[in-house]
């Protein structure tokens, strides 16, 4: 993988090259790699490594409007920006499982010289395709209620999803009580 990153490789391939006779602990690594997101498995069946295929395993820096950005560890790719609709869910701070979007090319020739020679559009984007760790397991914030439900507005200023309080998970609260929520 490490000569040729964006070859898939058959199990075979990888045993081979690797002198492996250990068929079946060789297949279980591949899953746990793949369970861990270092590979991703091809329609055909072969391996891949993950960033290879345009997937990362990341922190989202999250802003309060839903939008965020993910390191990559690539240099030459940088940070992805996630839109807030392509956050799906995921909080600043949390671990997550992130895919490059494809990158749009302008379809008229002066758009295209623009496009160029415009910094600010190089950064690429990305969209959340799993949460894979929650760094929030408590949140501080004001509850309030509306329309007989009961929300939590957190203090953390990169968090802008209000969190929906059950009824029975209220406790007495009122409009305007400062609380500390469980994350479930």
């Amino acid at each position: 993988f490490q000569d040729k990153p964006s070859r898939a490789l058959a199990a075979e391939e990888i045993a081979g090259a690797l002198g492996i006779m250990d068929w079946q602990g060789l297949l279980a690594l591949l899953r746990r790699m793949e369970a861990e997101f270092f590979l991703v498995v091809t329609k055909k069946g072969r391996y891949l490594p993950a960033a290879a295929a345009g997937i990362f395993r990341s922190v989202f820096h999250g802003k309060r409007g839903g939008y965020g950005f993910c390191e990559t560890g690539d240099p030459l790719l940088g940070d992805l920006f996630i839109k807030a609709a392509a956050s799906h869910g995921a909080m600043d701070g949390d671990t997550v499982l992130v895919q490059l979007e494809p990158q749009k090319r302008p379809h008229h020739k002066y758009q295209r010289h623009l496009h160029l020679n415009n910094k600010a559009e190089k950064r690429r984007e990305g969209v959340v395709l799993q949460i894979l760790n929650r760094a929030n397991r408590q949140m501080v914030g004001i509850y309030y209620e509306e329309s007989r439900l009961g929300f939590l507005l957190p203090n953390n200023k990169n968090i802008s999803q209000e969190i929906i309080i059950p009824a029975k998970g209220r406790h007495g609260a009122k409009n305007g009580d400062a609380v500390v929520v469980k994350i479930v």
